[in-house]
């Protein structure tokens, strides 16, 4: 799914606009906690961070209900997708 909505979605449905915004600053958001705290795909001990104790534990967390939302702005962009094309279905026919 395209991450920005053309301009004939946003006449439909002009909240996609900021949704997509949201949707590029949440995957920002990840990026930016996974390079910060290494320690989440890590296995190791030794690469804890010491500074933040208990801070990773919050960033990971961060992270999963980043990857909800994500989902659920997905499905409204489906639903805002199919609700566009059944009114496309039933719009009235010029002659």
């Amino acid at each position: 799914m395209s991450p920005r909505p053309t301009p004939a979605e946003l006449l439909d449905a002009p909240e996609l606009a900021i949704l997509a915004v949201l949707r590029t600053t949440l995957d920002a958001t990840v990026a930016t906690l996974t390079s910060v705290h290494p320690d989440l795909y890590s296995p190791d001990d030794h690469v804890r961070d010491p500074v933040f104790p208990g801070s990773s534990a919050i960033a990971g967390t961060l992270i999963t209900l980043i990857r909800a939302l994500e989902e659920l702005i997905d499905v409204y962009r489906r639903l805002a997708d199919t609700a566009r094309e059944r009114a496309r279905e039933h719009a009235p026919v010029d002659f």
